[in-house]
Order: structure tokens, then C-alpha cells, then sequence
């Protein structure tokens, strides 16, 4: 199945007042996959930006700040625990020593 079939299917998918359940069946993929390309498609869409519709641009601009905070999080933690970090116990959780940011648990 290639990307031209997945975006037609999606596209099937928005504009047709039918479930999910009955385009997947109609095009003969399973459920899950149908609505996996979907949230593939739409994320796609929505990293795309910058978009004239604002709620599209917040929404945008909100995910790639996740994005970017996980990122900040795994870099940190492969820093410290790739390069023998040291780590100091508060009690509940661990920290690194030196480190300005939230503890990492």
C-alpha cells in the first residue's frame, strides 16, 4: 500500500458521513491502520504550519513545545546517565546533581 492510497483513504474518511469501521471495510485495510494513517496525516498537517486559522497555529505551535520538551528531557538524560552522570537521592525522587531542572523520576 503505498502513500497515495493512505491519503485517499483519508481523505474518503473526512469527507464521507460513514464510520471508520465501514471505509475500512469498503477499502478492505483494518481499523486500526485506517485510523493510524489518519493521525499520521493530520499531525503532518498540522506540523505544516504556519496556518492563517489560529486555533490550527496554537495547536501547532502546542505540539511542537511538547515535542521540544521531550526532546530537552531525553537529551538530558542520555547526557547524564550515558556519561556516568552522578546522581544524589531527595528522597522521592532523583536528581542530578548540578542540573537547574526538574528532577528526573
Amino acid at each position: 500500500i503505498d502513500e497515495a492510497f493512505r491519503k485517499e483513504a483519508v481523505r474518503i474518511l473526512k469527507s464521507s458521513i460513514r464510520t471508520i469501521k465501514q471505509v475500512a471495510d469498503d477499502l478492505g485495510v483494518g481499523v486500526s491502520s485506517l485510523g493510524k494513517w489518519k493521525r499520521q496525516l493530520d499531525r503532518a498537517e498540522l506540523m505544516a504550519g504556519p496556518h492563517e486559522d489560529l486555533h490550527k497555529e496554537l495547536a501547532r505551535l502546542r505540539r511542537e513545545n511538547e515535542l521540544l520538551r521531550a526532546e530537552r528531557v531525553d537529551t538530558v538524560r542520555a547526557d547524564l546517565t550515558g556519561r556516568g552522570g552522578i546522581w544524589k537521592s531527595t528522597g522521592r525522587k532523583r536528581m542530578a546533581v548540578g542540573c537547574n531542572g526538574p528532577p528526573l523520576s
